[in-house]
């Protein structure tokens, strides 16, 4: 009988250190640290027999050690049990009640081992998840930054290029206006041989092609559009002016406005893309899209029927060809990709693409 008794003791004080560790992990793993911590001295105050119970931070002096009393009726000796790990790792000390001269069996400190490790888990994946969050908060916080002086950077850009277009109008602009009324003024009632006269004539000819020429690249260099209207609205009338047969552009964003800067951006590769096919693909047919994925990725195509060109090798020449790179770092600064499928007699498509914000602002 007293054997019985003996191992019913033990396999009682084994359920009990079992549960103990069971109870310990479901609560660290259920709730919040601190509050986790308090319920799971308690718990280690109860199967100790323990007043009192604390959690010191020996990798940290400077935090606080987290305390749980059961209360002032039973006086403490002060014998301490303490749970050291390897390192300067968190450490649990227990102020034993005065009936209990020391901490019962080595399964017993076995398991108190447990439950420190057990903190310790809980300690570092808490401490990693303020790691992670403090580095997403700073990660947002320079990637915000970042936006910021993208933006502020593409529109120094186009304060320069406003600036270098008000220049151009009030200077060159107004000089070759006034040069074309000159000559226009010079065959009024005069009496010129006709050799003088087609020479005249082929002067103004040339003065209307560089009052024309002016005033296009003007534009291009301030589309009032592109403010006012938005992308669509600026694509289209750089189409306007365009010298090829036939030009199509589809627009499914609609009243959308997409970032300002984006709006810039992809404006100047389309700018870029539609000079590229009137200048070098000797094409007839243009078509430009302006579409939207589900993913939120803004998309701009640019294909033409041209002559095309093998862009495995194609290499930029010293100060020419550099507009394919320039398109490239401008996409780059809002965090787009530019992608080019084009053959030599196959024409060619640009396609390029924009993670934009899904907050944007309805036209005006």
């Amino acid at each position: 009988m007293r054997e019985l008794r003996r191992l019913y003791r033990e396999s009682e004080a084994k359920a009990a250190r079992l549960r103990l560790i069971v109870e310990v992990r479901t609560i660290l793993d259920t709730m919040d640290f601190e509050i986790a911590a308090r319920q799971v001295l308690a718990l280690v105050c109860s199967f100790c027999g323990a007043s009192a119970a604390r959690i010191e931070f020996s990798d940290d002096p400077a935090v606080e050690a987290i305390r749980y009393e059961r209360g002032a009726s039973q006086p403490s000796l002060g014998i301490v049990f303490t749970v050291n790990l390897e390192g300067n790792d968190p450490r649990i000390s227990l102020s034993l009640a005065s009936e209990m001269q020391t901490l019962t069996t080595d399964d017993d400190q076995q398991t108190l081992k447990i439950v420190a490790d057990q903190f310790l888990a809980a300690l570092n994946d808490k401490r990693r998840r303020q790691e992670r969050e403090a580095f997403t908060e700073a990660l947002r916080s320079r990637e915000a930054m970042l936006a910021h002086l993208v933006g502020e950077m593409i529109s120094a850009q186009e304060k320069e290029r406003a600036r270098v277009a008000y220049d151009l109008h009030d200077g060159v602009a107004q000089s070759l206006v006034s040069l074309l009324l000159h000559l226009e003024a010079a065959t009024v009632g005069q009496d010129i041989d006709q050799q003088t006269a087609q020479k005249l004539t082929n002067c103004i000819d040339l003065a209307r092609r560089c009052v024309g020429d002016i005033r296009l690249a003007i534009a291009d260099l301030r589309p009032a559009e592109l403010d006012d209207l938005g992308l669509a609205a600026a694509i289209r009338a750089k189409l306007d002016s365009m010298r090829i047969e036939h030009v199509s552009f589809s627009d499914q964003l609609g009243e959308t406005r997409l970032p300002r800067a984006v709006e810039i951006v992809l404006y100047r590769v389309a700018q870029e893309a539609l000079a590229n096919a009137e200048k070098h693909a000797a094409c007839k047919h243009v078509r430009i899209e302006l579409a939207e994925n589900a993913g939120g990725i803004v998309t701009l195509t640019v294909s033409d029927d041209g002559r095309g060109f093998a862009v495995s090798d194609h290499r930029p020449e010293r100060g020419h060809g550099v507009g394919l790179p320039a398109m490239r770092e401008r996409l780059a600064l809002v965090g787009g990709t530019l992608s080019i499928d084009s053959a030599p007699g196959a024409g060619t498509r640009l396609l390029a693409e924009v993670q934009t914000d899904l907050n944007r602002e309805s036209s005006p």
